[in-house]
Formats: C-alpha cells, sequence, structure tokens
C-alpha cells in the first residue's frame, strides 16, 4: 500500500485510495475483495485524464465512496456507459457524479440481478438507445436508489426509443428521496411485471412536446408503492398509471389497497435548476412534507425532506 515502508509499518483498514493507491478505479475494485472500499478522491476519472477504463465491472460486496458527489467525477466522454453491476447485492457506490455515458440500455449504470446501494449520486447528461438514460435495471429485486440527482440524460442521438431516465424490467426497486428532472421522457418507467417503492421523490419538468410523465408504471394495474412524491412541469401528466395519464391527485384516489397515496402538484422551488443545483429554497413546499415515519427523519431528527436533499441518508450539499 501506499505510504508503507515494509510490511510491519503498515495498518490496512480495508480501503484503497484512487489515484495514490491505484491510478484507476477499475484497477482498486478489481484488487479488493469483498468488504474491503475503494475510496475515489476528488477529481475527474476519465480515459483522457486518468486512463479509466468504462464501464467500470463492479465486484460483490466491494464499494467505491467518492470524497463527494459534485467533485468527484466519473466522465466516459460519450464512450460507454460508466457502471456495469451483474449479482452486485453486498455493496454500496456513493458520492460521485456520474456523466458523459452512452450506451444501449443504461447511459450512466446497467445493473442486473442485482441489489446494492446506489446512494448521494449525480447523474447528469448521460445518453442510452433503448432504455434508462441514466439507470436500466434488470432483473434485480431490492436494488435501493436514495438521493439521487439524476437530470438531463435524454435518449441517443441515433436510437429509435426514448428511453425514461430511470427504467426497470422485471425489478421491484426502492427508489427514495430522489430528484429526476429535465430529461426528454418519462423520468421513471416501470417494466413487464416491476413494482417495488417510490416514495419522497420529487420529479421535475420532465418529456418534451407534450410527451412525457414524472413517473410511468405499463403495467395495466399499478402494485408499487408511490407516496409522497411531488411532481411539477412535466410535459404530459404527473403519472402514467393503470393504463392512463394521472394528476396526483387521481392518482392518489386509484383503487389500490393504499399502496398509493399522498403525492401532489407543487412547484419545488429549488436553488437553481437551470445549474443542477436541487437544494430547496425556505417555503418549499417539500420541506418537512415526506413520509411523517421517523425512520424516514432527516438527520438533524426533523420531518423527512422530499428531494435528494433529505431523509435519513441525505449528504450536505
Amino acid at each position: 500500500l501506499a505510504g508503507c515502508a515494509d510490511d510491519d509499518c503498515c495498518f490496512f483498514d480495508g480501503t484503497f485510495i484512487v489515484p495514490s493507491d491505484f491510478l484507476t478505479i477499475q484497477e482498486a475494485v478489481d484488487f479488493a475483495l469483498p468488504g474491503e472500499t475503494v475510496l475515489v478522491q476528488a477529481g475527474v476519472y476519465s480515459p483522457t485524464t486518468n486512463g479509466e477504463f468504462f464501464p467500470i465491472f463492479m465486484k460483490d460486496g466491494v464499494n467505491i465512496e467518492g470524497e463527494d458527489p459534485e467533485n468527484t467525477i466519473l466522465d466516459s466522454q460519450g464512450g460507454n456507459y460508466l457502471l456495469d453491476l451483474f449479482n452486485y447485492d453486498r455493496g454500496v457506490i456513493l458520492n460521485l457524479t456520474l456523466r458523459g455515458g452512452n450506451s444501449f440500455l443504461g447511459g450512466a449504470i446497467y445493473a442486473e440481478s442485482s441489489s446494492g446501494i446506489l446512494s448521494n449520486l449525480y447523474l447528469i447528461g448521460n445518453r442510452a438507445e433503448e432504455a434508462g438514460s441514466a439507470i436500466y435495471a434488470v432483473n434485480s429485486d431490492g436494488l435501493t436508489m436514495n438521493n439521487l440527482v439524476v437530470s438531463g440524460n435524454a435518449s441517443s442521438i441515433s436510437g429509435s426509443q426514448i428511453p425514461a431516465q430511470v427504467e426497470a424490467d422485471d425489478s421491484d426497486l426502492i427508489f427514495v428521496n430522489n430528484v429526476v428532472a429535465d430529461g426528454d421522457s418519462d423520468g421513471v418507467r416501470i417494466n413487464f411485471g416491476s413494482a417495488g417503492v417510490y416514495e419522497n421523490n420529487i420529479f421535475y419538468n420532465n418529456g418534451f412536446a407534450d410527451f412525457g410523465v414524472g413517473l410511468a408504471d405499463t403495467d395495466e394495474v399499478t402494485a408499487a408503492r408511490i407516496q409522497y412524491n411531488i411532481c411539477f412541469n412535466n410535459a404530459e401528466a404527473d403519472f402514467f398509471l393503470n393504463g392512463a395519464d394521472q394528476s396526483a391527485e387521481q392518482a392518489n384516489d386509484l383503487p389500490t389497497d393504499g399502496l398509493i397515496f399522498a403525492n401532489f402538484n407543487a412547484a419545488p422551488l429549488f436553488s437553481d435548476p437551470f445549474a443542477n443545483l436541487f437544494t430547496l429554497q425556505p417555503g418549499s413546499p417539500a420541506l418537512n412534507a415526506g413520509n411523517p415515519d421517523p425512520a424516514f427523519n432527516n438527520p438533524d431528527g426533523s420531518r423527512n425532506d422530499i428531494g435528494a436533499f433529505g431523509g435519513p441518508f441525505a449528504e450536505p450539499p
């Protein structure tokens, strides 16, 4: 390890630091064992800056933690998607920006048969041709996504489809305290028998030319838990549920045995969405408006703030 003169002086705490211990993140992941963590220092990691190869193929049980999401940036520079998660069930990926990805499925993240945790990530300006311009998940029950900023991800220029920013096939996702904004289609799309939990999120300004909703479920009868979400300025409607466009209020009235309630339409009063600043201004209707269960409280113990900077795992912006 870096900084060790001999074996006797080294105390290894289960972490590897990029770029001091390994030049690339992939090298560190390949060397790490389950339960160990790759710490990524602030900087830009790309093919031209440090020779980073994308996608980074994750190893089950290995964690990646950036120094902070604003300044720890993985940039594929349009070459490929950024993270490949296959059978990734015991790891956490947090505090990174993922940008410049381009793929057929999953512009930034492709997840298959995985149930790990994605936390405090910014997914900005990625593209996909078929599905999931930011994240595509398949056969991934229990895959958890919290405190994500998902913004400005779009369909590939050459693509014939218009993917949602986050898309799930045969996957019950846990999607809590996120912002999904400024996509050219649906913010989130749940396909092919998928369900899961979608709670305390803001779906903002998704879609283009009267196409695109905040969250769409393509099943005839929605089985997902959709609660305490704010929708605003999505092109077509707040939601597409049970085969039809729905306002937030209409969604709350659907006969779903209590799975859908407490969703509403309101301007969230972001600090500066044009600059991808999705913190909340004073007076925002998202403040202290999420699930009142204490398990969802903010770090200071107050009731959950809806969006990417609320909830128990929120990091300060």
